[in-house]
């Protein structure tokens, strides 16, 4: 009698369990406590990670003092160039200006300010003076992280034309939606009613083709 006891007290013990874990796979499956209620702020979170890699690039900007007649010149600049370079005078004006590796050719003013990132629009110089180190200095290299107009836009393109593959890129998850908005793009979509939206407004440094740059509010929503 008491194996028999034991037995039917085993085999209780693994019904329960049975009945146990189909009620935790159901619950999972069909009701998904985690999909809304947990994952939120995560998501939000990380859109705003993925969204900086996608769109943040490296500004370097610095002041040339430069003392010669001439009109053009050689120079080289303190480390190699691999992007694209803007040069401005103290009025504002967009100087002729390249660079190939550490050599840059520049039209000549007393003071110009250097501007360097990817996607700007450079004005081509093509020098044939090379001038002496001792007559022009740089001053100190400033480097930062700046939002990129161009791949901001390209951002809103693909919003609009490979909406299923951005959420790849942007590593939403499949039962996500996601909105960013700002003065510069508007890529929105329709939130059902009864969906609670999740938003994060971050205010970030937007450098244009013509080397300006703004602050602007960019909104993130997720729902």
């Amino acid at each position: 009698m008491e194996k028999e006891k034991k037995a039917s007290s085993h085999i209780e013990m693994v019904l329960a369990f049975v009945v146990f874990f189909t009620f935790v796979i159901f619950l999972l499956i069909f009701i998904k406590p985690y999909d809304k209620k947990i994952l939120p702020e995560s998501v939000l979170t990380s859109l705003e990670t993925e969204f900086k890699n996608n769109v943040l690039i490296n500004l370097t900007t610095t002041v040339l003092r430069v003392d010669t007649v001439n009109d053009c010149v050689n120079i080289n600049f303190p480390e190699a160039i691999n992007t694209k370079i803007i040069a401005r005078d103290t009025n504002k004006n967009k100087l002729d200006a390249s660079a190939s590796g550490s050599s840059l050719s520049i039209q000549t003013a007393e003071i110009a300010d250097i501007i360097i990132a990817e996607g700007l629009v450079e004005k081509a110089s093509t020098c044939t003076f090379d001038l002496e180190e001792s007559n022009y200095t740089f001053g100190s290299l400033t480097k930062k992280q700046v939002v990129s107009y161009e791949q901001l836009v390209a951002l809103n393109q693909s919003y609009y034309s490979s909406y299923e593959q951005l959420k790849t890129i942007l590593k939403i998850p499949a039962n996500f939606n996601f909105a960013i908005l700002s003065n510069e793009v508007n890529m929105v979509r329709l939130v059902p009613d009864n969906y609670e939206v999740n938003a994060k407004t971050l205010n970030l440094l937007v450098l244009y083709s013509d080397g300006t740059t703004q602050y602007k509010d960019i909104i993130l929503k997720i729902w």
